[in-house]
């Protein structure tokens, strides 16, 4: 049974439109038929309703990668290959940065025209085997929170549609030591709260602006 159909009730058991009812439901003036008010409110909240229901829904990818891998599976070269899918843009937001092969994927999608765009927290920018000042001097933009809080932050945005979050810093311990966990989404309600948090974080922390620090509890 068709579901706009069933939704309005002008279905009987046999399948077809109740010819019984067209007297009520429709009338004829001037060789026009004209249909009434009621029957196109139903024909309307039924469509709406199967639109919800049976239509099409926008498609999303879902992934979750794990770390160190397996040798059955290639998470770092899953991870590696999402990042290099950017087009417009990768911001990201990583507790810190010290993998040389995540850090050249930054540099790369740069170099192609990606704005491409770090946040990291201010006592890991000059830790051991940090990347910030080389991903500096290739030109890409990097912010820190200048703060005694921790920005422990570790997820990245590419082109605002699809995100990159969990457990996971970039760095050798971290991809290839400690067990950490990463979700890749392209799911809209769970991407578009973290493209909002990136702004807000790239916004105060704006070297020329003063950072608002939060009182303790």
């Amino acid at each position: 049974r068709s579901p706009i159909l069933k939704a309005i009730g002008a279905e009987d058991q046999s399948g077809l439109a109740r010819e019984t009812s067209s007297a009520a439901a429709f009338s004829m003036k001037n060789g026009k038929v004209y249909i009434s008010a009621a029957v196109g409110a139903a024909i309307v909240t039924g469509w709406l309703l199967y639109k919800w229901l049976w239509g099409p829904k926008e498609e999303s990818t879902n992934r979750v990668l794990f770390f160190p891998e397996r040798a059955d599976r290639k998470d770092f070269t899953v991870l590696k290959e999402t990042l290099q899918l950017a087009e417009q843009s990768l911001d990201v937001c990583m507790f810190t940065f010290s993998c040389q092969e995540l850090a050249q994927v930054l540099i790369n999608a740069h170099q192609r025209g990606v704005v491409v765009r770090v946040i990291t927290d201010t006592e890991q920018v000059h830790s051991l085997g940090s990347q910030v000042e080389w991903l500096r001097r290739e030109g890409i933009q990097v912010r820190n929170d200048n703060t005694s809080y921790y920005m422990h932050h570790k997820f990245a945005i590419i082109d605002d549609r699809c995100l990159v979050n969990g457990s996971l810093n970039w760095t050798v311990q971290g991809v290839f030591g400690n067990q950490e966990n990463v979700i890749i989404t392209t799911t809209p309600k769970l991407v578009q709260p973290f493209v909002e948090q990136f702004r807000h974080l790239w916004d105060i922390y704006d070297p020329k602006r003063a950072v608002s620090i939060p009182g303790t509890c």
